[in-house]
């Protein structure tokens, strides 16, 4: 099992640095998260593994919630990304205006779209905007 290369000194200050909104305990579990991935278990997965996330988001029987980062920092590129949201109701859709760790960038933001009631005015309009990426973030 090869592992990713142990801890160098300054990782946890590169990370910081690199995102300098993450709290410094987030950048921590970042980086041990990142020394604890088993890159022959990765690579066996990215070599053989494929889903149709579309789909499975259609067919999943319960309502679902979406919470994404707007791009460049977004994981959920074109076309799946417009094909997913196709098949949720809009009032589901959070995207934040944030990096690829939308929890560790925009914490408050984050939590706020995690506990937000689909369909009820549960934020402020101006933190509504920026949830849904329309306003600076």
């Amino acid at each position: 099992m090869a592992r990713a290369a142990r801890d160098t000194p300054g990782e946890i200050a590169k990370t910081l640095a690199a995102n300098p909104s993450w709290a410094p305990m987030d950048a921590e579990f970042s980086v041990l998260n990142t020394l604890g991935v088993d890159l022959d278990a990765t690579a066996a997965f990215l070599r053989t593994e494929r889903w149709d996330l579309p789909e499975l988001v259609r067919a999943c029987p319960i309502p679902l919630s979406l919470i994404a980062a707007t791009p460049p920092g977004t994981s959920l590129d074109e076309p799946v990304r417009t094909a997913v949201m196709n098949h949720l109701r809009p009032d589901r859709i959070s995207i934040i205006r944030s990096g690829h760790s939308v929890h560790r960038d925009r914490p408050a933001l984050w939590l706020l779209a995690v506990l937000a009631e689909p369909g009820q005015p549960d934020l402020p309009r101006s933190s509504r905007a920026e949830r849904q990426g329309l306003s600076p973030g």
